[in-house]
């Protein structure tokens, strides 16, 4: 899976060095040294990098550096060329997204009925997982290889998305941004498919059919439903 251009850290929205010298073709050692002369330059403390650590390929630890959108900004100003000019937007596109998710969650945090509905869902999401534990269980003791049943927790998250939803982009604790309407959805599908596993294990059917009928089950909710499109620019809003 691809790497997304920004990740939230805390309650803050952050990129790092190594994204930006992979996106932008440039060597890892000379944005941080740009980096650090930006460093000496800020006389007042505006941009916030940080250095951290990580592990390289060789597994040696590194440093790299993590900043804010205003830093990034700032940095990419000498980054020219039309693959530059794409690549700025690209990022400057990601930090607006992440942003809009952590202010919808902080928004929706504060609203009752939306927490409540989190909370049920959370509550069948639980009993969901506990049930697909079993299965796997299950499917191992008719065949299954460990690797593939794991997976299983995966697959049906997957299944349900896909069904459920048309999205744009992947998005981070993806639930924590949906509206009532759809998390309501969700988790209506969360109990369709822990019905189907649970009914399908009690009448000793195999593994395989097992994840179809469930599979099935949800896609036609689905069907009855409807799909939701949910753009990159997820709306911020809390009516059902």
């Amino acid at each position: 899976m691809e790497k997304l251009l920004v990740e939230i850290k805390g309650q803050k929205v952050f990129t790092d060095s190594l994204r930006i010298a992979e996106k932008f073709n440039k060597r890892h050692d000379r944005v941080i040294r740009k980096i650090e002369n930006l460093i000496k330059d800020d006389e007042n403390n505006r941009l916030i990098f940080g250095v951290v650590e990580y592990k390289d390929k060789k597994g040696e630890f590194r440093k790299k550096y993590i900043m804010d959108r205003r830093s990034f900004t700032i940095l990419s100003m000498g980054f020219t060329g039309k693959k530059a000019f794409d690549w700025k937007n690209k990022f400057l596109d990601a930090f607006e997204v992440m942003e809009k998710t952590l202010l919808q969650q902080s928004i929706q945090s504060q609203n009752t009925e939306w927490i409540a509905q989190r909370s049920s869902g959370k509550i069948i999401h639980r009993e969901k997982t506990d049930i697909i534990k079993d299965f796997i269980e299950y499917a191992k003791s008719q065949g299954g290889s460990a690797k593939g049943c794991g997976m299983y927790y995966s697959n049906i998250a997957k299944m349900e998305n896909k069904a459920l939803f048309i999205l744009e982009q992947k998005f981070p604790n993806f639930r924590d941004i949906l509206n009532l309407n759809q998390l309501a959805t969700i988790t209506s599908a969360d109990g369709i498919a822990k019905k189907a596993i649970r009914e399908g294990i009690d009448d000793g059917l195999h593994y395989k059919e097992i994840y179809r009928m469930a599979k099935n089950r949800v896609e036609t909710f689905a069907d009855l439903h409807g799909k939701t499109f949910i753009p990159y620019t997820q709306q911020i809003r809390l009516e059902a």
